[in-house]
């Protein structure tokens, strides 16, 4: 039996400043954006199926990065993002969500790629507007 990961998704707990409202998530964040940063693992498609869900429920546009080696030619990084889009314009469009997809390189003064994609990402989270970031489950070649 084939076990698939389920996206580890927080969440919210009542912050202090959100103490004694019964005001949902979804009012008071104002135009609602989720980020998910993908891969081309398996994981990474239940994130994604997980994220145009949320999208859905919550109302919210879907933006889609995949980070890449900043020594990456660019004829790779358009492959790259063709398949993306093969990947992820069928679940935009099944749920009528606006989003965008983007293939980008993390900044080249980063030795450490995981350093370098987690900054790229929070990043476009701020660039964006994000107001949740999702990931799917990775495993490093090293377990």
């Amino acid at each position: 039996m084939l076990h698939t990961p389920q996206p580890n998704l927080a969440v919210e707990q009542q912050s202090p400043a959100r103490a004694g409202t019964d005001r949902p998530l979804s009012q008071g964040i104002g135009h609602k954006n989720i980020l998910l940063g993908m891969s081309s693992s398996q994981p990474a498609d239940v994130a994604l199926r997980a994220a145009t869900d949320l999208a859905n429920q919550f109302d919210a546009h879907l933006h889609v990065r995949q980070i890449v080696d900043s020594s990456t030619p660019r004829s790779a990084g358009e492959e790259t993002l063709a398949v993306l889009k093969t990947r992820v314009e069928p679940f935009l469009n099944q749920t009528g969500k606006h989003g965008t997809i983007s293939v980008l390189p993390y900044a080249n003064h980063f030795d450490n790629r995981e350093m370098g994609t987690a900054v790229t990402l929070l990043e476009e989270a701020q660039g964006t507007h994000a107001s949740l970031i999702i990931l799917g489950a990775h495993r490093s070649d090293n377990g």
